[in-house]
């Protein structure tokens, strides 16, 4: 595990899910990509929009546009929504306290020093 938010505090962060997400949509299942992570669909959208601009103005020599300062406001308003959303969502489930050990490696090794 890689995600140093995950490991820290056992909760999911935004962009947990996105791979696996990206892997199930781009084989055709959209609700198992929907259920790794809900931006997945607009994550690779987005991700393949830029590539593809990006890479028809580097192919007739043209600076490569950057995303709109609005555009990007926004973006990172959605995913950080999404995030605490998740987290939230995550934390009102049953047994919380017995996933989050489970699911923090740094947590494993902390709680038993004190119980």
């Amino acid at each position: 595990m890689l995600c140093v938010w995950r490991l820290t505090t056992g909760l999911p962060c935004a962009g947990c899910g996105l791979t696996r997400g990206f892997a199930a949509l781009t084989h055709g299942h959209v609700g198992a990509a929907l259920d790794f992570n809900l931006l997945t669909p607009f994550v690779l959208a987005w991700m393949l929009v830029w590539w593809v601009a990006a890479l028809w103005q580097w192919s007739g020599g043209r600076a490569i546009i950057e995303a709109p300062a609005w555009l990007t406001r926004s973006a990172l308003g959605v995913v950080l929504a999404y995030w605490v959303a998740r987290d939230v969502w995550w934390l009102l489930q049953p047994d919380v306290p017995a996933r989050l050990v489970a699911n923090s490696p740094l947590l494993q090794r902390i709680v038993p020093l004190f119980w």
